[in-house]
């Protein structure tokens, strides 16, 4: 088990934790987005989330390339 957290654990914590699941997973991050943030209070920040989006699909940027 891992635990991720931040100030609040509203919209970094369910973005990285989301990220990481779909990287191991190897499936798309918006649906272990979804399920994260199902279960506890979040207030997700479309930007970041954005970002992280775009890191995970860009090789060049430091991303897997798998979406």
């Amino acid at each position: 088990q891992t635990l991720v957290c931040c100030g609040n654990g509203l919209s970094r914590s369910p973005v990285i934790d989301a990220a990481a699941l779909a990287l191991m997973h190897r499936e798309p991050p918006e649906g272990w987005l979804k399920r994260v943030v199902a279960l506890n209070p979040s207030d997700v920040s479309p930007g970041f989330w954005d970002e992280v989006v775009a890191l995970l699909a860009d090789p060049n940027e430091g991303g897997s390339g798998a979406f």
